[in-house]
């Protein structure tokens, strides 16, 4: 009996935990802080206020438009206790267990809900450029934040979800102690994720990471997890024009036992880093760095090793796993354009190098020093596994299904790509087009997401592609543009439309008559059936595309 009473009291503890959460509202133009911010109407302006008022659990929705960092990290230096910090110490502080979503729209009511939020059409920036005049030279940065988020022990069950992260400027020289633990103002621009004890794990998705640099690690974002493990998740988010003066131009990711970051559905594109990792770098001290991507593009990124990955382990073994993923396009000084792997110090004598490959391409990356694509290395070994994979240069059991031709098809196979001498660059579109020789080359087998990175169905045909991409049934190249933003086809008795943002879709027959009009689509691609015959598009009324249905 005395058993049921606790079960029952821990129940009610339970619940009455879960009923207690709560949801605050942040609001650029429309909100005050000395309200309570649980609803729209009641709406706090500034966003730390929010982060603050949170308790573990809680959830903090954001509205539509920019929003600068308001608090300081500490009032003075770690080691000069007399030097007091400047407004450039101020960041979004998020400590534990919290929801953050952005992407509300600005005129959110009462009755809006999280169905309501579209994080692409209601951008959401948090900026640390207090001036609004960064250049795309990363130039008039001087006054700029040196990180945009901090988080503090921040586990897995915290979100950040929704929101562009730019202008972080993390150039300075002295650290902050925050809670007895080092803001280090030399490293992660964006997001600066440090724990002492624990292991650290957010959960990042939706978000855009650009425009931020570090005097050394992490321009984008750095997380380091100084005794455990380190093992963060990005899905559908893109990392782009981030600078490193030291390693991890996008992303630098570090554990002391474990390096095991979760990759899906990501673009990293025109990073740059001046020592290894120009677009992503997962470090481990001691047991194994271990990244999983998949649907992931590297590309445009530069570095002195490792153009566009670099995968590191001090005293144990590294074992990267990338499915579906395109690697091109990138630049390395020494060794490794693509993406290096080493395992162990010359000193530790231990540590192999395990990569495995899953229906993925790399190609096309440059390296001065040799290894352009693939550099590997283990100090007791390295043994790469690629199943249905074409790397370049490198043997592998798909290389003898391919014909003479197959090689002299892959740059025609691509929507457009970029030469890797260009790198650092956004430029690129690694969309396959039916010239592609990696239609339906891959294996379902290693299949585990149902799309691919456009948002498109993840197989179509016979088969899985290769790469980040799954050629859809008609050549990109053919398409009709209107702007740059919106791509649009016919075969087969359907028109399709790309949208790179959202817009109103009018369909007219050659004489005219307005028969389809699709308002506010989103983002994505967006197929209408229609009979065979003659049709114009227009988009947002701007232009019209003519195309033939057959």
């Amino acid at each position: 009996m005395k058993l049921k009473y606790i079960l029952i009291i821990c129940s009610l503890l339970c619940a009455a935990t879960v009923m207690s959460q709560t949801v605050y509202h942040v609001h650029a133009t429309k909100g005050n802080d000395a309200h309570d911010g649980k609803s729209w109407s009641k709406a706090l302006a500034t966003l730390q206020t929010a982060l603050d008022k949170a308790q573990p659990g809680d959830t903090v929705y954001v509205a539509a438009g920019t929003y600068h960092p308001t608090q300081r990290t500490g009032e003075t230096l770690a080691h000069e206790p007399n030097q007091k910090t400047t407004d450039r110490h101020r960041s979004f502080i998020i400590r534990g267990y919290i929801h953050l979503y952005g992407g509300f729209p600005v005129d959110a009511t009462d009755q809006t809900t999280i169905k309501d939020r579209d994080w692409k059409t209601h951008r959401t920036i948090l900026s640390g450029d207090f001036n609004g005049d960064d250049g795309t030279d990363f130039s008039n940065m001087s006054e700029n934040a040196y990180h945009v988020l901090v988080l503090f022990d921040v586990e897995s069950s915290t979100e950040i979800d929704g929101f562009t992260i730019t202008g972080g400027n993390a150039d300075g020289t002295n650290s902050v102690l925050m809670n007895h633990m080092p803001v280090a103002s030399e490293f992660g621009g964006g997001i600066y994720a440090y724990t002492a004890y624990k292991d650290i794990s957010p959960k990042l998705s939706h978000l855009t990471i650009e425009g931020n640099r570090a005097a050394k690690n992490g321009g984008g974002i750095f997380i380091y997890a100084k005794s455990n493990e380190a093992s963060f998740s990005i899905r559908h988010s893109t990392i782009r024009r981030n600078q490193a003066g030291g390693s991890g131009g996008g992303i630098f990711n570090s554990g002391k036992k474990v390096a095991s970051p979760r990759l899906e559905n990501v673009r990293i594109v025109g990073n740059q880093a001046q020592q290894e990792g120009g677009g992503f770098y997962s470090l481990c001290e001691d047991l194994v760095s271990a990244p999983h991507l998949t649907n992931v593009l590297i590309a445009g990124n530069a570095a002195n090793k490792a153009g566009g990955m670099f995968c590191y382990s001090y005293a144990g073994n590294v074992a990267p796993s990338l499915t579906n993923v395109t690697i091109c396009g990138n630049r390395a000084a020494t060794e490794g354009g693509g993406i290096a792997c080493s395992a162990g110090k010359n000193w530790t004598k231990i540590g192999m190098s395990l990569p495995k490959f899953q229906n993925t391409i790399i190609w096309d990356n440059q390296a001065s020093g040799g290894y352009p694509n693939l550099y590997n290395n283990g100090a007791t070994g390295s043994m790469p596994s690629m199943h249905e994979s074409y790397i370049e240069g490198e043997p592998s059991p798909l290389m003898n299904k391919l014909k003479t031709d197959d090689f002299t098809r892959i740059a025609q196979g691509f929507a457009s790509h970029v030469a890797p001498g260009f790198a650092p660059t956004t430029a690129g579109d690694y969309q396959l087009n039916q010239n592609s020789p990696f239609i339906d080359k891959g294996k379902n087998i290693h299949w585990s997401i149902e799309t691919d990175l456009a948002g498109n169905p993840r197989i179509y045909g016979k088969s899985i592609d290769l790469g980040a991409y799954e050629y859809q049934g008609h050549n990109p190249k053919d398409a009709s543009i209107i702007e740059e933003h919106y791509r649009i086809w016919a075969s087969h008795g359907q028109v399709t439309i790309q949208l790179d943002r959202p817009a109103t879709i009018r369909i007219y027959t050659v004489d005219g008559q307005l028969i389809r009009q699709y308002n506010n689509e989103k983002e994505g691609t967006k197929i209408v059936n229609l009979p065979n015959g003659i049709y114009f598009i227009s988009l947002n009324g701007e232009g019209k595309a003519k195309v033939i249905v057959y």
